[in-house]
């Protein structure tokens, strides 16, 4: 054994990664379908192929992976004061959960700041495939949908106004920061709140994520603002 490691060992491609090749193979353009100009071009420049594959199969093939499932509104009461309503929330709802994992970093300060009287649409998103998808590529599906980014407090008012409604028993539900917020903890992702409605026991509410992934267990709350004509 010399000790060098061959091409075929160096690359080990997953299954479902080999199935998508295949699948883009398959679906390339025919002869007939592009000119020989065009497919030079694309040779030559591949960095814009890849610019270009990129946008269509991450950005615009997001809205395949997630489902929209329930819609409703919520509006900030007329009393919320943006810098004080976690700990009010925590003295009101403290018992109907376990005890928060989260930590109050700062976080909020980077998400949009909530003011009274203002209205959301909040539209829920399920994962409809079974592999995990990234948080960074949620985020992107959620700017795709035009939503604001409220975080913690989003995900608390949430729970507060529509908690009684027919959530799935089982599932978390993540309202998202954004992507500019980064944490130095591995196990705690920052760019997102998680609520949890567990089968038995209180509800949960942490930002622990493992290896940034998330499973079709976990839907998405997006948020749009409704104007006050709307």
């Amino acid at each position: 054994m010399s000790g060098t490691t061959s091409n075929s060992e160096r690359f080990v491609f997953p299954g479902w990664y080999i199935k998508l090749q295949m699948a883009l193979l398959e679906q390339a353009p025919r002869p007939g379908d592009v000119s020989q100009g065009l497919a030079e071009a694309l040779v030559h420049n591949q960095w814009q192929m890849k610019g270009v594959l990129h946008e269509a199969l991450i950005n615009r093939g997001l809205s395949l992976c997630f489902d929209a499932i329930w819609t409703s509104d919520i509006t900030v009461p007329d009393d919320y004061d943006h810098d004080t309503y976690i700990k009010i929330f925590r003295k009101r709802y403290g018992k109907e959960f376990n005890p928060f994992v989260i930590k109050e970093d700062g976080t909020a300060d980077k998400t949009v700041r909530l003011m009274p009287g203002q209205k959301f649409e909040v539209e829920i998103f399920k994962q409809q495939v079974q592999g995990d998808t990234t948080v960074e590529e949620r985020i992107a599906f959620l700017q795709s949908q035009k939503a604001v980014f409220v975080g913690l407090h989003g995900a608390l008012l949430f729970w507060e106004q529509l908690r009684r409604r027919n959530l799935f028993v089982g599932f978390n539900y993540a309202s998202f920061n954004g992507d500019e917020v980064v944490s130095e903890d591995a196990l705690c992702d920052n760019r997102a709140t998680y609520l949890t409605h567990p089968f038995v026991s209180n509800w949960g509410l942490s930002n622990n994520i493992s290896e940034g992934k998330c499973n079709k267990r976990t839907c998405i709350l997006c948020f749009r603002e409704k104007l006050p004509d709307a």
